[in-house]
């Protein structure tokens, strides 16, 4: 099987960071582990660690991108072509006017924004647009129903196109890189995220303001980097917390923060998957979280993570409080979480596209995949090389 990666760019470090550089990587590694041909393609020429597969980048405009993007595909002859993020499957669908070759055209959107920025009557021509461009590409992937919904929204995209493609995580490396020592305070909790609007920080601090009025010598550790830290400092120092505050900046393993800490707390104004919620779930770290709708279907409706209602800071610190006085149980909701969170694997992500992408799901990564190409083998001949999942 040949697939093609679209993503942005592969950075990493500090505001290039992004659970969608990592998640590319991780995709492109495992593929080619599994003995697979694999070609990532990038906006960008920013690599910022080593990497074992093919990576080209394409400067210029949305419009000059799709010509070459096109022109890759071309010389690449992929089975199936997969875009990370809204930016790219755009332009991937641009491309599809130019020329659309014999592969599976898979687009993903990772954002729940969209209706918010464009529900405005004079938005109509250009929703109108977006949809009949979406609607070029054979399948877009979406990490959780409510992307799935939002786009149906904001868009009026085809249901038959949508479907949902959960998110992964790597195992093998959360698990190694976890166990590096790192000095943090003795009792702490933790949000991993960059500091922008989206992430909610300025409610965070004010809940941890009421929380450490009950536990003096908790601290709250912040691990990312963004355009807010200053206004964050600012705000933790009027609340007077700045003494229990650790901003740690961009780190390239959060999970060593994780692991250490009692609480991993999310307060989103929105997520269309979050990753580090996974991983937190998977380091059995109890999880407390506002309940946005991509937190509940994640946490399989808050059976493994406490959930608040949305944004009310007076719960969020209620609910930290509770688990903090071990008046919750925490051996039931991690091993919950732990086992949750092993439904999200790499294998399953790519089984999921390959089973929709071939029209009878699913099939096994670990097998040699059929071409997609005209000259494909029948199904008959397909079932009897026992390439079917039993």
């Amino acid at each position: 099987m040949r697939l093609l990666i679209y993503t942005n760019h592969l950075g990493k470090r500090t505001a290039n960071a992004t659970a969608i550089t990592i998640m590319t990587s991780d995709l492109a590694r495992f593929l080619k582990s599994k003995g697979q041909d694999v070609l990532v393609v990038g906006n960008r020429n920013l690599i910022e660690e080593d990497i074992e597969f093919d990576y080209v980048y394409i400067g210029g405009g949305d419009i000059l991108r799709a010509y070459k993007l096109a022109s890759i595909i071309k010389e690449f002859q992929p089975d199936i072509i997969y875009a990370f993020m809204r930016p790219q499957s755009l332009v991937l669908a641009l491309s599809t006017i130019i020329k659309k070759f014999d592969a599976c055209y898979v687009g993903s959107v990772h954002n729940t924004d969209n209706y918010i920025k464009y529900s405005k009557a004079l938005y109509l021509p250009y929703r109108i647009f977006i949809k009949h461009l979406f609607e070029r590409l054979d399948y877009i992937a979406c990490p959780s129903g409510a992307v799935v919904e939002e786009l149906r929204k904001t868009y009026f995209i085809k249901e038959e196109k949508l479907y949902v493609v959960n998110n992964f995580i790597d195992y093998e490396r959360i698990d190694k890189l976890s166990q590096e020592n790192v000095e943090v305070p003795d009792e702490y909790i933790v949000s991993v995220g960059r500091l922008e609007e989206q992430k909610n920080y300025k409610s965070l601090l004010r809940v941890f303001y009421k929380v450490h009025r009950e536990f003096p010598k908790l601290w709250l550790v912040i691990v990312g980097e963004g355009s807010q830290r200053a206004e964050l400092e600012t705000l933790s120092h009027q609340l007077g917390i700045t003494h229990r505050v650790l901003f740690v900046g961009y780190q390239q393993n959060p999970w060593k923060y994780i692991k250490r800490a009692k609480i991993f707390v999310l307060t989103s104004w929105y997520e269309a998957g979050p990753q580090v919620m996974l991983e937190a779930m998977y380091l059995r770290v109890p999880v407390v979280s506002y309940s946005i709708p991509s937190v509940v279907e994640q946490s399989d409706g808050g059976r493994c993570a406490l959930l608040v209602p949305a944004y009310e800071e007076e719960s969020m610190a209620e609910a930290l409080i509770k688990v903090l006085k071990g008046e919750v149980n925490l051996a039931e909701l991690s091993e919950d979480a732990y086992k949750r969170a092993l439904e999200f694997s790499t294998e399953n992500f790519v089984n999921k596209i390959l089973g929709r992408c071939y029209g009878k799901p699913p099939y096994n990564i670990l097998s040699d995949i059929p071409r997609y190409h005209k000259g494909s083998p029948t199904e008959k001949q397909v079932k009897k090389r026992s390439l079917w999942d039993s």
